[in-house]
């Protein structure tokens, strides 16, 4: 992954937090040796045929590190899957003895059941990549998309056969406890949209002519659920789906059976075209307490022309009055430093801002990343723009921030007028950093009544 491509490593994932400070996420440190240690001897101690590992971009040269550590000690074959190495399949059969390219269920599965003697992977399963004793390597077809989700099985919460590990400690028998009681799960697979910098655009062409938006059934869902609450303590729900109220017949049903055999608090994805009040009202009524809406620019010309995201300020505007007539916690997503905006690109995104009701973003903004082999990717390298200077997009990051701050509108455009503030724009990391304080003894309080 890379961000502004040509002067950050590849590992990291920036955001500018709050207080106007660039903050580096997703960014797994190596493993020590104790770790890597430790999960040998339980690969030992399970007798495992085989070693799956589940690989961001992010965290891929963490993974290089364990995977080289198991093979040096170890003769058992590593298995990468998930997003890294469904998008560079090659780059991750450097390391990897073979990887898993699209969904995976029904190709480990294989994997494991036709390991020889020697313990290599079978050079023809679908959706497994491996490379042979020559080098080179067998790029094997990926098989249809399972379009009945129900069939498959929940998410295994449960503490048995659980670890978790971090320098000296192994924590046997890990439950969700040490998450507060969070418990996270999906009910689709896939995006009904095509965003120029996310997967999904790579992942739809993968399964060209399939249906490859699914969702499980409300039953099922709800199933897993109760089931969950009888082994771990949830007190929150995430879900993880990248659109949550994309199906408002799913919705309405889904919400009827949550609100009265589940009823917990959650979270969800909400998007600026599925926002309309009776579907988050059905929801807030069944116990959705805060959602997260991308804006991602306010630029028309970067939402078309570059992210492949054209929906109209005017409905991020309505989506955001919607959530304040329900009374709905809400945040923001938006991307920042995109190297094709030019000054009246930012200029535009704070204008969108300024006329929200509240703005509200989480952990702050996110700096674009350009991950590889994505429609973004290959725009940047097509175009190679310039991209604005450090101080500028310093500038209009902390503008941005300050759109969250309770003062008349007026006084931020004014601020964003002063040339002697864009020349000392640290200067603004002060109200910033004051409101972010106060904001955080606000939530501490609340939390301790």
């Amino acid at each position: 992954m890379r961000l502004a491509r040509d002067n950050v490593s590849p590992l990291h994932h920036v955001m500018v937090s709050n207080t106007g400070k660039d903050w580096v996420l997703s960014y797994p440190t190596t493993p020590t040796n104790t770790e890597l240690e430790s999960v040998c001897q339980l690969v030992e101690d399970f007798k495992a045929d085989v070693v799956g590992i589940s690989v961001v971009t992010v965290a891929s040269g963490a993974a290089a590190t364990l995977t080289d550590f198991i093979r040096r000690r170890l003769r058992v074959p590593v298995v990468w899957g998930g997003i890294e190495p469904t998008i560079e399949p090659e780059k991750s059969l450097e390391t990897a003895d073979a990887v898993c390219v699209g969904e995976g269920e029904d190709a480990l599965e294989e994997v494991a059941a036709t390991l020889g003697p020697d313990r290599r992977v079978a050079p023809d399963i679908a959706n497994v990549w491996v490379r042979d004793a020559d080098g080179d390597i067998r790029e094997n077809p990926v098989r249809m998309l399972r379009q009945e989700l129900d069939t498959l099985p929940p998410p295994d919460y449960s503490p048995e056969e659980k670890f978790y590990i971090e320098g000296q400690e192994v924590v046997e028998r890990w439950s969700i406890e040490r998450l507060g009681g969070l418990y996270e799960t999906m009910t689709s697979r896939g995006c009904p949209f095509s965003c120029a910098y996310c997967c999904n655009d790579q992942l739809r062409k993968l399964y060209p002519g399939q249906r490859f938006v699914r969702r499980r059934t409300p039953g099922n869902v709800i199933e897993e659920l109760l089931s969950a609450r009888r082994i771990v303590p949830i007190k929150f729900i995430n879900f993880q789906d990248d659109v949550f109220t994309f199906d408002r017949d799913w919705v309405a049903e889904f919400a009827r059976s949550y609100k009265k055999h589940i009823g917990l608090p959650f979270w969800c994805y909400t998007h600026a075209l599925h926002t309309d009040f009776e579907t988050l009202e059905l929801l807030r009524e069944a116990g959705l307490r805060r959602v997260t809406l991308g804006i991602q620019s306010g630029s028309q010309r970067i939402l078309k022309e570059v992210f492949n995201r054209p929906v109209p300020n005017r409905k991020v505007a309505e989506s955001a009055r919607t959530l304040e007539r329900i009374g709905l916690e809400y945040n923001f997503d938006l991307i920042t430093n995109t190297p094709f905006e030019t000054e009246q690109d930012c200029i535009d995104t704070l204008e969108l801002l300024l006329s929200l009701p509240r703005v509200r973003f989480d952990f702050g903004l996110s700096k674009l990343s350009i991950y590889p082999n994505t429609a973004v990717d290959r725009l940047y390298t097509e175009r190679k723009p310039e991209p604005l200077s450090d101080d500028t997009y310093s500038f209009y990051n902390k503008l941005y921030l300050l759109s969250q701050l309770p003062v008349p509108r007026r006084i931020v455009r004014a601020i964003g007028g002063s040339s002697y503030l864009k020349k000392h724009h640290g200067l603004l990391r002060i109200p910033l950093l004051l409101w972010y304080k106060m904001r955080e003894l606000r939530e501490a309080v609340a939390r301790a009544r």
